[in-house]
Parts: C-alpha cells; structure tokens; sequence
C-alpha cells in the first residue's frame, strides 16, 4: 500500500484505472460507429401453405413510394435482395470490397423502408406497411473472440410476414 500513498503512486492507480475502463469502452463505441456505417437485412416472408417451388418477388419502397430494393424468394424464407451494380464488385462478386460496399448500402436504403409488395402471378400483395426493427447489440460486444458473443458489427434491419399463399391473405 505505500506505493498508492505517494503521489506517483496515486497517478499510477488512475492511469491503471483509465486503461481498464477505457480500452473496453472506446472498442464498444468503435464497434457501435462502425455498425452505424454498415448493415444486414433480415427478411423473412413465411408462407404457411404447402412448399412450392414458385419464386415470389418483393419491392420494398420508402414513404413516397418509391422502390428502394427489390428480391426474391425460392422455396423458402430468405430474401435475396437484388444489390445494384456496385463499382466494387466487378472484379470480384464474393470478395471482401464487394461485401463492404453491400454493407454500406444496405445502411443506407433499409431505414428509408415504409412498404412491402411482394407475390407472385397468382397472390400479391401490395404495398403492405413495413416497419424494420433495427438491432445494434452486437456493437457492444463485437471485438470478443467467440462466436456466441462477438461478430461484425453491423446494424441488423428485421422483419417478418406471415401469410397463406393459397388464399391469398396475410396472418395476423
């Protein structure tokens, strides 16, 4: 203890103190910052009645009913969103510029989504309001290395839909 009663000692124990907290708080708000600039979309249209291998189709549009991104389901509950040409993936479609660039946009054009249209020839539905919830947890805990707590962090935009493509007619 005598070497926290000098005053070199007393700078020590704050420094040691500020280490401690503030390398875990400025990695939290790297990662937060970070997952602001940078997102994933996860929409799920979930079709009750029988599998079909009939693809449907979605445009998502924002307030004044423009379409901002566009899909398409096969067989399942994934969207694969459409992404536009983006001068990153020319050369390499799978590459790690591309998935940024992709990122990056999908930052900027999910906040902006207001309405769902989605179907096919036989059921469709239109311009269904849509509200994503946004999750950024993954921000605090991003820079962990385990895989059950840490990960990228990107803003995560969820939906989901319910609906029977037989009648024609959403769930609840």
């Amino acid at each position: 203890m005598a070497l926290f009663a000098s005053r070199r000692g007393r700078v020590a124990l704050w420094a040691l103190h500020l280490l401690l907290l503030g390398v875990p708080i400025a990695l939290a708000l790297a990662g937060y910052l970070y997952g602001l600039e940078r997102g994933v979309l996860l929409l799920e249209l979930i079709d009750t009645a029988p599998p079909s291998q009939r693809e449907l189709t979605i445009q998502l549009a924002d307030g004044a009913g423009a379409v901002v991104l566009t899909g398409r389901i096969a067989g399942g509950t994934l969207v694969v969103p459409d992404y536009p040409t983006l001068a990153s993936c020319q050369q390499d479609i799978e590459g790690s510029a591309c998935r940024e660039a992709r990122a990056r946009w999908i930052a900027t054009v999910a906040p902006q989504v207001a309405t769902i249209t989605f179907g096919d020839a036989a059921c469709r539905i239109r311009n269904l309001p849509l509200q994503l919830q946004v999750d950024r947890e993954i921000a605090l805990t991003w820079w962990i290395p385990d895989p059950r707590f840490g990960g990228t962090p990107y803003s995560r935009w969820r939906g989901r839909i319910e609906f029977d493509r037989q009648r024609c007619r959403l769930l609840h």
